[in-house]
């Protein structure tokens, strides 16, 4: 087939050996071309015959019943039958009441399962004698594919939060991998490219999202966020049957110019982080933990691949409250940013589709309460080596607390990080909304909260009420 796209010619040769042909003829080809030459050419054979893949294996046997036939084809032929149209063009069949044992003849190697001989029975039958009619089927609803209901959720939730879904090429270039500072030796490479910039198989999704940032700042889009769901696999994650793992995964990558950047306040990374608390909490899964990337490196190589383009001092792996890992959430490495011109306001997610399928929980549906809410802020002083997430954990575990004794319900909404300059603390302000679904809380009690939080923040991070 190659050296005959390569010269542009379709021989009846090319079109049998495509096809395939089978070994056992082998010898029996050699025998017949051989003969030729004595007869033509007056020649003597010189030597034995020399194979080197004795014992080829004859076509296998493939076991199957005179109704699994019918059941396809919509016919009533019986096993007898079914022998006699088969045995006419040379198979052999074993038949034992209505179960069949068949044996193609050596020159048909495309008779490998069951189905192949539905199919040739049906040929050999003729297709104009078949019954036209609709097969029975039950009118009972086809069982829910919750992966499918997954991706359908994320899409509607993510859109709803103003970010535009793309589909992009499974297939990258070795320099998307070498911008992104991923290992191409971990990634498939395709002998049948479609275009030489589609050279391999990609280990994540991101890469392909940040490449496309740049055209769409050159077409003036000066903030948007942009997600995929989609499939990635790479060869240190492998089935024991020797293919690769598919893993469902949605990213995302927020991007705004310079000019566009000047209107938000603080950096691109909570901005990812609300999409990520608006995706998680539409999904049930509450209070999650967003633990800083430097606390450990990947231990897996699919792990690093996915944590490669991101700015590791300004990155966290998304956890359950229960410490299972969802994905990871961060900005851009400025090597990256740079490799692909990308704005500074750059960050971006990824995460495990099936682990959101496997987390989520049923919606459960509330009144809202009759009495009023109330708003809070508190503001905590803390050593500037302490992490926003560590602050907001420890408020969120006494919020937890709070709601499980007293039966409050409570958002806590990050406000303001502020940070002097050549100061070696930070502030950090949170808005705390309180309500309860059968009372009107009391000043005492909120007060009371509040010295709560602040009581815990002192004793676990050294913080300092302000």
């Amino acid at each position: 087939r190659r050296t005959a796209m390569a010269h542009g010619l379709f021989t009846d040769a090319v079109t049998r050996f495509n096809k395939g042909q089978s070994s056992l003829q082998n010898d029996t080809v050699l025998a017949y071309a051989i003969a030729w030459v004595q007869k033509l050419a007056h020649g003597h054979v010189a030597g034995q015959l020399h194979d080197l893949h004795p014992g080829v294996k004859p076509n296998k046997k493939v076991a199957i019943t005179a109704e699994f036939i019918n059941e396809r084809l919509g016919s009533g032929l019986t096993a007898k039958q079914i022998t006699k149209l088969l045995t006419n063009v040379e198979f052999v069949v074993a038949e034992s009441g209505n179960k069949l044992k068949v044996t193609a003849p050596y020159w048909r190697t495309d008779i490998e399962i069951p189905e192949d001989i539905v199919e040739e029975v049906g040929r050999l039958y003729g297709y104009d004698k078949l019954l036209v009619a609709l097969p029975k089927r039950a009118i009972e609803p086809a069982k829910r594919n919750n992966l499918l209901a997954t991706k359908g959720k994320i899409r509607s939730i993510l859109s709803a939060a103003g970010a535009n879904e793309v589909l992009t090429y499974s297939f990258v270039h070795n320099k998307l991998f070498d911008a992104v500072g991923q290992n191409k030796e971990l990634a498939f490479k395709l002998s049948n490219a479609l275009s030489p910039d589609l050279q391999y198989y990609r280990l994540s999704l991101l890469p392909s999202l940040l490449e496309k940032v740049r055209s769409n700042i050159k077409a003036g889009h000066s903030e948007f966020a942009l997600f995929e769901i989609n499939k990635t696999h790479d060869k240190s994650n492998m089935h024991e049957d020797g293919l690769p793992i598919e893993e469902e995964r949605v990213a995302l990558v927020f991007a705004a110019d310079s000019k566009a950047a000047k209107h938000h306040s603080g950096s691109p990374y909570y901005l990812a982080r609300a999409y990520v608390t608006e995706l998680l909490a539409s999904f049930g899964i509450d209070a999650p933990i967003f633990e800083p990337a430097t606390t450990h490196a990947p231990l897996t190589d699919t792990g690093k691949q996915v944590l490669a383009p991101f700015e590791k001092a300004r990155t966290a792996y998304v956890k359950t409250a229960d410490g299972k890992l969802l994905g990871a959430l961060g900005e851009i490495k400025p090597s990256v940013k740079k490799s692909l011109k990308l704005p500074e306001f750059t960050a971006g997610l990824e995460l495990d589709v099936q682990m959101l399928e496997h987390y989520a929980s049923a919606v459960m549906y509330r009144s809202l309460s009759r009495f009023p809410s109330t708003q809070q802020d508190i503001s905590l002083q803390v050593n500037q080596d302490t992490s926003f997430e560590q602050v907001s954990g420890c408020i969120q575990k006494v919020l937890r607390d709070a709601e499980e004794v007293h039966g409050y319900e409570c958002i806590l909404e990050p406000v303001d990080v502020y940070q002097p300059e050549r100061a070696h603390t930070k502030n950090i302000t949170f808005r705390i909304t309180l309500y309860h679904q059968e009372r009107t809380l009391v000043t005492k009690e909120v007060n009371k909260l509040l010295d709560d939080i602040a009581q815990s923040a002192e004793n676990k991070l050294h913080a300092k009420r302000i």
